[in-house]
């Protein structure tokens, strides 16, 4: 009797598959199960989640240095034009357009954390999806090969079963090929994602705090300025 010089899981799955005759070439990958398209949905919602909240972050940052802090020549030159009181007049309407797109940052946000949970949870399953089928593509390599000629024979595999076999093994390998593709493509999602929510994070938490209180010293210093004038 013929044996398998390879792996114990490989040979073992290899003599099952041939013991059920030809049936094995439809069995064949079939026991790692079908991957669910709502993988690719969400790959392609979080990729829309992250080009949104970078562009919150983008926007944030002009109106905030819209009413950057001024010194000097600059500062006498926007008082003579007018452009000082033009600036205290509309702070209040820049600020409300601040706390919305800071909103709305927030929101997109825990959007994306919620995705890239669930894109971490598909890429866990694609794991094991590619595991067990790579277990197979290697089961049936071993089923190809010389070493294998009279075990297929006396499982009723003629010249046209062969070519099956041959053709089911190309397909699986390169489902296995696009599937490692598509685990890569969740990891650069996710790792971009990251780095989005970080920025918007250090915009949100760190820069516009600091921004609003600067730029409330600065429109309250006025008042007084102009009080005691």
């Amino acid at each position: 009797m013929q044996t398998f010089e390879a792996g114990t899981a490989a040979k073992t799955r290899a003599e099952t598959l041939l013991a059920m005759g030809t049936r094995a070439i439809d069995e064949l990958g079939k026991q790692a199960g079908e991957q669910s398209a709502d993988a690719l949905k969400l790959l392609d919602g979080i990729s829309a989640s992250t080009a949104n909240l970078q562009q919150v972050s983008t926007a944030l940052m002009p109106l905030m240095t819209k009413f950057r802090t001024v010194s000097g020549l600059r500062r006498l030159w926007q008082w003579f034009t007018g452009e000082l009181l033009e600036r205290e007049v509309f702070f209040p309407t820049v600020c409300g357009q601040i706390e919305q797109l800071a909103g709305q940052g927030e929101s997109g946000d825990l959007e994306l954390a919620d995705q890239s949970r669930l894109l971490l949870e598909h890429a866990v399953a694609m794991e094991e999806h590619i595991r067990q089928l790579e277990l197979d593509i290697e089961a049936g390599r071993l089923m190809l090969s010389p070493e294998a000629t009279q075990r297929r024979e006396a499982a009723g595999f003629d010249p046209h079963e062969h070519a099956r076999l041959s053709r089911r093994l190309g397909n699986l390998e390169a489902m296995a090929t696009a599937l490692r593709l598509t685990q890569a493509q969740f990891k650069v999602a996710v790792e971009h994602a990251q780095a989005v929510s970080d920025r918007f994070k250090e915009v949100r938490v760190l820069l516009l705090p600091i921004w609003k209180q600067r730029m409330g010293f600065e429109l309250f210093s006025q008042r007084v300025t102009q009080a005691a004038e």
